[in-house]
């Protein structure tokens, strides 16, 4: 008996190192391409790179070894443990093979540790080889002067810690299901979960909660990219993986595997080639794919139409639950003659249906709330969000005045609510630091002219200009020269100036903060093209940019008095001749044809009278949606279209033209 037993022994330890051996036979090959590709993206290129010493510059400082082909490394993070796992764990979708494992005299435990560490040695022995050459090669290059992040322990540790994360993923991913392709897009789900959920809900929100900040959310948060490990490699050059992210990384890699584990042990053998395993995860499967494609579907039909139509939205979101429903029933019933429960689905659209009117009922606090000017210690105000903290800042406000006047058109927003269908919607961003430390935020799209008379006060407010045009705040000493561009961005007439004689410096300045000052709420909206951009160079080399605004007076006086109109912006006498007609031509033409077209329209009239002319230049717009529209011929073979911001202007030129 004791004989027995030990050759007994004997033979299960050789079926262990022959279960080894044909695990080395299915995945060793990805083992070697994961080393192969590591030396040739990193060791390689770096001793291609930096063999020349008198190639070194400034420019050639890189920010850490990510940075040295980074595509490739990027591409082997991601595919290399996903294929691994899904080579080593193919047994479970293979019949054959399954049967043949599963009769062995070994149980699911060994078995399964047996795949998951040989998958674990082919991708850490890979990073150990590359990362012993680079040792060597910080030491031959002396490469500390080439990157401003050096350290191998840390590329190592991420290496690990992210290749362990996705092999342990794409393990737990091949016990949920029997087909080696769905294991794929399982993984691929699994780890864009969370930022792909995130970004929906609260894309979406903004549809059902009036005012919600979602672009507050999506580009201010900055954390969005942590939600995935995928997103998180986005920024990895310039941040590389901070210790406690490596530590969760791996705790959550030893999660998965443990819960891998579970699940094997647990998994019936006859399930291969089921797109689920598990009964109880159908619903799940089949419920958060159409939650999710319905979601999408909002989001798609509310860009499309930017007015955020309910009817279109909620068209969007049955028409992306049934594609998400369908889909989900092909995959699992495995072909596309379907035979949808239809009572499932019909459950789901009451209880989607229930939520929105909860969630509607409840919103009414969120949606009418605006802080009381007691409450409010600072707000920041402006049409755009900004991602820099120095941009942010300029246009947060804590005089009381213009605190009172933000409030105002905020509760005048809220009092209107939906009732107005916005054309033309214009953004506004709302944040009011309160004075318990807390932060209120809105984010609406407003119909300018119906809150005029309370944008009115804002605009015109010293507080608002200080924050719009920088130059308010600049010394004349501090101004290192002034350049002028005609027809930003759009050269028709290509003109530069410059001003540097601290003399003219200082009058253009001065003419320029008086302009700015005087501008009215109806200057700062005027819809009529600007002469060019002003650029203002400072001594520092900061440079401000200014648009040219047809409606700064002083400092156009100034340019007329200096003898710079000319050389700066387009005038009368760069015009050969301009064309007015009524807006009835075909826009899908090139100029050439558009020309031809409106010279044989009988109502065309043509200008040459250089002071109708600058009188057209004044009144340009660059909208072609105008009663008439101006074909501007230049002198130097440009034409431009465009039409008159104030109709009577068009119809007054065109009468004198004619006498």
């Amino acid at each position: 008996m004791k004989w027995g037993k030990k050759d007994m022994q004997s033979k299960t330890s050789l079926f262990k190192k022959e279960l080894l051996i044909q695990n080395f036979r299915s995945v060793g090959w990805v083992g070697l391409a994961f080393l192969i590709g590591l030396i040739l993206s990193v060791p390689m290129e770096i001793a291609v790179l930096f063999s020349g010493r008198e190639n070194y510059n400034e420019e050639n400082i890189y920010e850490s070894l990510f940075s040295i082909a980074q595509e490739l490394q990027l591409f082997m993070l991601i595919v290399i443990p996903v294929l691994m796992s899904i080579f080593l764990f193919r047994f479970l979708h293979v019949k054959q093979s399954s049967d043949f494992l599963h009769s062995l005299p070994i149980n699911r435990k060994m078995l399964f540790w047996h795949h998951w560490l040989t998958g674990v040695v082919f991708l850490i022995v890979p990073v150990m080889i590359t990362s012993l050459i680079l040792a060597v090669f910080i030491q031959v290059f002396d490469l500390s002067s080439y990157f401003r992040d050096l350290n191998l322990v840390r590329w190592f540790c991420t290496y690990l810690a992210y290749t362990l994360l996705l092999f342990s993923i794409g393990t737990f991913s091949a016990m949920l299901t029997g087909i080696s392709t769905i294991q794929a897009i399982l993984t691929l789900i699994i780890l864009l979960f969370p930022f792909g959920v995130y970004q929906l809900i609260v894309y979406n929100l903004q549809y059902i909660l009036f005012g919600f900040p979602s672009g507050y959310y999506l580009n201010n948060n900055l954390w969005i990219e942590f939600f995935s490990p995928l997103t998180r490699l986005i920024s990895l050059e310039f941040q590389p993986f901070s210790w406690w992210e490596i530590a969760v990384y791996l705790l959550l890699a030893a999660l998965f595997c443990c819960i891998s584990l579970l699940l094997y042990t647990r998994r019936p053998v006859e399930y291969v080639s089921q797109a689920v395993i598990y009964w109880k995860l159908k619903p799940v499967f089949k419920y958060g794919a159409t939650f999710c494609t319905m979601l999408l579907g909002g989001m798609y039909f509310g860009i499309i139409d930017y007015r955020g139509s309910l009817l279109w939205i909620c068209t969007g979101y049955v028409v992306g639950a049934l594609i998400g429903y369908f889909i989900a029933e092909m995959i699992l019933q495995q072909t596309w003659r379907i035979k949808p429960k239809l009572k499932g689905l019909f459950i789901y659209f009451i209880a989607v249906i229930l939520i929105f009117i909860l969630t509607g009922s409840g919103a009414g606090g969120y949606e009418k709330k605006v802080p009381r000017v007691a409450e409010i210690q600072s707000v920041f105000f402006s049409n755009f969000w900004y991602f820099d903290d120095k941009m942010t800042n300029r246009f947060i406000y804590k005089e009381p005045k213009i605190i009172e006047a933000i409030q105002k058109l905020h509760t005048e927003i809220v009092a209107e609510n939906r009732s107005k269908d916005v054309s033309e919607p214009e953004p506004l961003f709302i944040v009011y630091y309160l004075k318990n430390g807390s932060k209120s935020i809105r984010q609406y799209e407003v119909d300018r002219k119906s809150f005029e008379r309370y944008l009115k006060e804002i605009y015109e407010s010293k507080e608002y200009k200080k924050a719009t045009y920088e130059v308010l705040d600049v010394n004349d000493q501090d101004v290192e020269q002034i350049v002028f561009h005609s027809n930003y961005p759009n050269y028709y007439v290509e003109k530069v100036d410059i001003a540097n004689n601290s003399d003219q410096l200082a009058k253009a300045l001065k003419a320029l903060k008086n302009d700015i000052a005087n501008l009215t709420y109806e200057d700062m909206t005027d819809e009529r093209k600007d002469w060019g951009e002003i650029e203002i160079i400072l001594k520092n080399n900061k440079q401000l940019f200014i648009p040219w605004k047809k409606s700064f007076k002083e400092f156009d006086e100034w340019m007329k008095n200096n003898g710079t109109v000319k050389n700066a912006r387009v005038t009368a006498d760069d015009v050969q001749y301009v064309l007015i007609t009524e807006n009835n031509i075909n826009h899908d033409l090139d100029y050439k044809n558009m020309l031809k077209e409106i010279e044989q329209d009988p109502q065309t009239v043509k200008i040459v009278d250089k002071q109708l002319i600058e009188q057209c230049l004044q009144d340009e717009t660059e909208s072609t949606s105008g009663k008439n529209i101006m074909f501007i011929v230049y002198k130097n073979g440009n034409y431009e279209v465009g039409s008159f911001a104030h109709p009577e202007i068009a119809e007054s030129i065109k009468k004198q033209a004619k006498k």
